[in-house]
């Protein structure tokens, strides 16, 4: 292998390069445990490979936000989910899911499908109180609207097959180290396309129809641009992390060749203009909250790195303040006009915004232990809407995931995707204080969550299913148990 090669073309050829076959004796004792690891780690490769692609390209057709595309994804993950497990279960039976070590994820996640299905059944609606609710909809049953409760618990039990299959598949470093190039590429190759429709094609959608809302701002594949920063954001938060791991981490540094153009001065190259496409792509995007939360995690994710690479906390804090301020001056002086603009009239949107969290609070105090039914939240909504907020403007999504999930499943259960959220945020700072290598992704994920968790506050970004799964993805990558690769001989 040339001293010089990127790690780009390096990936390509490690992943299309044919197993080596060893040559084991007759009789050996280790020969059968030898073939089950190997079967295992292919078909765990081949598993990276959906879980990229359902990162990268679930995004593709407007985020996944329809039903039909996202129950095609999630039939598609559970059959890959069985076939994982049979497999699995034929080549090692006597090894352990890395999932299990996660017992309290999987065991907290479940609540919200079965609870949404409770929710759906016939003849419980009498546990219930608050405002008639229009024979259009189903007093009979706590949800108003059963159907879409049960195609709501489908949906999230997609989410939980998807973070087991991220997580098995991201138990060896390499792999999970590659999945992560993968994906951190696919990102800014959804920046390049957005940037490309928005000013060079007309600002049209990927089918080729011109938008009717948000023009002028860059939507990519997704229909909101809010949404869209959210994906931006998470993809710039785990380019950050893999790249600081290659600049800190002295542990998996190579040695450095005395020219004028190196392997991994080249890496630094493209990864830097990978992060300045999605910068700038995220300012084009015009989302206030998008570009702050983005902001936040990707100042934790550098913090983080430096921290674990020795560097004094004022060192830190006088780094970031500068960099930030001098990359942020200069993106929002040449791509962040429209930005600042939108920004003046923050105060008119926020009065808007907080007449229509009013309505929600409402909501919430009519069933607070109940909720009106996962998915169900428009029609809700409706209920409770009055004249103030403008009859033409009906709010089909709450414009914060956490009323969203209080409404609907009450503030018990609505309460689960918040803990879950700090239990992940308590197990990538463990990993990350006991690792002395291999944390990159860890401090990625942990800013991920970061990016997603702020947004959600005023917004709806984690109700689009190809920004979970992306979320998911990265998690998984994050909070992983890694197993070394065995030496063979």
């Amino acid at each position: 292998m040339a001293a010089d090669e990127p790690f780009i073309f390096r990936t390509i050829r490690e992943e299309t390069a044919s197993p080596i076959i060893l040559e084991i004796p007759k009789g050996s004792p280790r020969k059968g445990r030898l073939h089950s690891n190997q079967a295992y780690s292919r078909l765990n490769s081949l598993v990276a490979i959906y879980i990229v692609c359902s990162a990268i390209f679930a995004a593709v057709p407007v985020a996944l936000n329809r039903p039909q595309l996202w129950m095609a994804w999630v039939a598609l993950t559970a059959l890959i989910s069985l076939i994982y497990l049979v497999l699995g279960a034929r080549f090692d039976p006597d090894r352990p899911l890395l999932s299990a070590r996660h017992p309290w994820l999987f065991g907290l996640a479940p609540l919200i499908p079965v609870y949404a299905l409770f929710q759906s059944l016939p003849g419980l609606g009498g546990l219930v109180t608050g405002p008639p609710i229009p024979e259009a909809l189903s007093p009979d049953t706590i949800s108003i609207l059963p159907g879409a409760s049960q195609m709501g618990a489908l949906r999230f039990t997609g989410y939980i097959l998807f973070a087991l299959l991220a997580i098995e598949v991201a138990s060896r470093p390499d792999r999970a180290r590659r999945i992560g190039w993968w994906i951190f590429w696919g990102v800014v190759c959804h920046a390049i396309w957005a940037l490309v429709a928005l000013n060079l094609l007309g600002d049209i959608h990927i089918w080729g129809a011109e938008k009717s809302d948000y023009l002028g701002s860059a939507t990519g594949t997704f229909i909101n641009r809010n949404s869209f920063a959210t994906f931006l954001g998470m993809g710039a938060t785990l380019g950050i992390g893999l790249l600081y791991e290659r600049l800190d981490n002295p542990m998996t540094r190579k040695a450095r060749v005395r020219t004028s153009l190196t392997s991994d001065r080249l890496d630094v190259v493209l990864v830097i203009v990978g992060l300045g496409l999605i910068g700038i792509t995220l300012l084009s995007t015009q989302s206030r909250m998008g570009v702050f939360a983005s902001g936040i995690g990707a100042v934790t994710c550098f913090t983080v790195m430096r921290a674990k690479a020795g560097v004094s906390l004022w060192r830190i804090l006088l780094s970031t303040a500068v960099t930030g301020t001098i990359v942020l001056v200069l993106l929002v002086a040449v791509y962040g006009q429209d930005l600042l603009w939108r920004s003046v009239f923050v105060q008119s949107n926020a009065e808007f915004r907080s007449t229509g969290y009013g309505f929600i609070f409402g909501l919430i105090s009519e069933r607070p232990l109940f909720g009106f039914g996962f998915d169900a939240f428009r029609p809700a909504f409706e209920i409770v809407h009055v004249q103030p907020m403008n009859a033409d403007k009906i709010w089909d999504r709450a414009h914060s995931t956490y009323l969203a999930h209080w409404s609907e499943l009450g503030l018990i259960v609505g309460s689960v995707p918040i803990i879950l959220g700090i239990l992940i945020l308590k197990r990538l700072f463990e990993i990350i204080r006991k690792r002395e290598r291999d944390y990159g992704l860890s401090v990625a994920a942990l800013a991920s969550l970061v990016v997603a968790a702020i947004h959600s506050t005023v917004d709806f970004s984690l109700e689009m299913p190809a920004n979970v799964a992306l979320l998911l993805a990265i998690l998984g990558l994050g909070i992983a148990h890694r197993q070394a690769r065995q030496k063979q001989s």
